[in-house]
């Protein structure tokens, strides 16, 4: 892991974030923060899922700004109506607008080189979900061990 400076915006503080690379790492800031607030969907993913799309932009020390996207699955209920073309071709347009995004818009929400597949995100949130427990376990382990407050003779 490496650590890189990242902010919300030129107006923001520099944070440290870690991450394996400058993209998982302005993705983690984007995401820890809150920043990925336009949405773009329903829609389908490159392997037939049915998600949304959201974005944000970090700026990046040494890097510049750049724009961040998740895809985000989930329970849905079905039903009610879906937008014409016309409105998620403006809702697109409006998001590339917020983002900065100057190339064809339907790159935006086409795969970008070296994204997760779904299985990928699948399988690190269960190593993350797994490395969570054990932390939590040697906490309570090390509280075990050397209580604190009332509890201590």
């Amino acid at each position: 892991m490496a650590t890189w400076r990242c902010r919300a915006s030129k107006k923001e503080e520099w944070a440290e974030v870690e991450g394996a690379d400058v993209n998982d790492t302005a993705w983690s800031f984007a995401n820890d923060l809150g920043l990925m607030v336009h949405t773009y969907g329903p829609m389908v993913d490159q392997e037939g899922l049915h998600c949304s799309l959201k974005f944000g932009v970090v700026e990046v020390e040494g890097e510049g700004p750049l724009i961040v996207r998740a895809y985000v699955y989930g329970i849905t209920r079905r039903g009610g109506v879906r937008p014409d073309a016309r409105t998620m071709r403006k809702k697109l347009e409006a998001i590339a607008k917020a983002v900065g995004w100057t190339r064809d818009l339907e790159l935006l929400i086409a795969p970008w080189d070296n994204e997760e597949t779904y299985e990928q995100a699948c399988e690190r949130e269960r190593k993350e979900r797994e490395e969570r427990g054990k932390k939590r376990e040697r906490e309570k382990e090390k509280e075990r061990e050397h209580p604190t407050g009332s509890e201590r003779a």
